[in-house]
């Protein structure tokens, strides 16, 4: 609503403002200049900001969603642009109905009606329309936040934060491959990360990187530990895959399974790349969050956590914790101390 009240006015300031000027003396100048014009701009922006959190809401369905940019942002426009008549109408009649557009005000304005006023309206809403959808889907693209991190250079010098991470890997991903051969396996995964894309946004989560079968999730340390996002995003996927095991087994021939590490620590975050920029994670907290996953096959576990997420934890409600003592990670000098989630019976 307040980017849309922002370039409502944006116009307002560029044409009847400016050009006021042009109408001195008559009806059309003194409603210009009046409090009636700001709540015909304050109502349109409203309404039209409302109409397109609802059209954004609407187009998140499944058939729209997983179709491609182009599509996506093709299918919104021709929406977004069918709601601003509709919010043009609703004013009107509002408006007339209650006589604050007289008769003298609409024969001014018909006067200076004229085609090329009606395509400069035209071709100005329409491009904003494009332009607030083109970034909507970027912000998408990024990453739910992503996109505003890079647009105010909050990254552009690197920063030290303290940030949790979830490595999601699906598990005997090589048979599965060498089974359903690689255009398959390639739907598989993204069949399965789409699955994941809710539960990412309901638990607070960012994609950091989709690696091959892996995708790595990310939070800051609040966000992660608050209502155990950052255990909780891991069971509720496990179990939306039980729910659609039919679907899977029937589109697949396989029922996919996932195991995941979790591991938190001091990490250097910065905006890299030229041609393709995006939020980098830099430092040890990674590189052992991933030898951790590995671990899951050896322990035979679904998920497991270190010793420093587990003292973050302030209650572990519906789960239990299974200590594996100090483990030898490849490539690490030190052992670690890890712990198996497993709900509570």
């Amino acid at each position: 609503m307040l980017t849309w009240l922002v370039l409502f006015y944006l116009y307002y300031i560029l044409v009847y403002w400016g050009t006021g000027a042009l109408y001195t003396n008559t009806i059309l100048q003194s409603y210009i200049f009046s409090y009636k014009a700001h709540v015909e701009i304050f109502l349109a922006a409203f309404i039209f900001g409302l109409l397109f959190g609802i059209i954004n809401s609407i187009t998140e369905i499944k058939q729209i969603r997983h179709r491609s940019f182009t599509f996506i942002v093709f299918i919104k426009s021709i929406l977004y642009i069918v709601a601003i008549l509709l919010v043009m109408l609703m004013i009107y009649s509002v408006f007339r109905a209650l006589n604050i557009f007289p008769h003298d005000l609409i024969y001014s304005l018909q006067n200076i009606s004229t085609y090329q006023l009606i395509i400069s309206f035209s071709l100005y809403f329409i491009v904003c329309i494009i332009l607030v959808n083109v970034v909507v889907q970027l912000d998408k693209k990024f990453g739910p936040g992503e996109l505003k991190k890079i647009l105010s250079g909050k990254y552009h010098q690197p920063k030290e934060e303290n940030r949790v991470f979830l490595f999601v890997d699906m598990k005997s991903s090589t048979t599965i491959a060498e089974k359903l051969g690689n255009k398959n396996y390639s739907r598989l995964i993204r069949q399965c990360f789409l699955d994941l894309s809710d539960l990412i946004i309901e638990h607070q989560a960012s994609i950091y990187q989709h690696v091959g079968d892996e995708i790595i999730l990310t939070w800051e340390k609040e966000k992660a530990f608050k209502k155990l996002n950052a255990i909780n995003l891991f069971f509720s996927f496990s179990d939306k895959l039980q729910v659609k095991r039919a679907f899977y087994q029937n589109k697949f021939g396989v029922i996919p399974e996932f195991k995941a590490a979790l591991h938190m620590g001091r990490i250097v975050v910065a905006e890299t790349g030229d041609l393709k920029r995006e939020i980098a994670y830099h430092g040890d907290v990674i590189n052992t969050t991933a030898r951790i996953e590995k671990q899951c096959n050896v322990l035979n576990e679904k998920l497991l956590i270190s010793a420093i997420v587990k003292d973050n934890l302030s209650k572990l409600n519906g789960y239990n914790l299974k200590n594996h003592g100090e483990v030898n990670l490849k490539g690490k000098e030190s052992t670690l101390n890890i712990y198996g989630v497993h709900r509570k019976i």
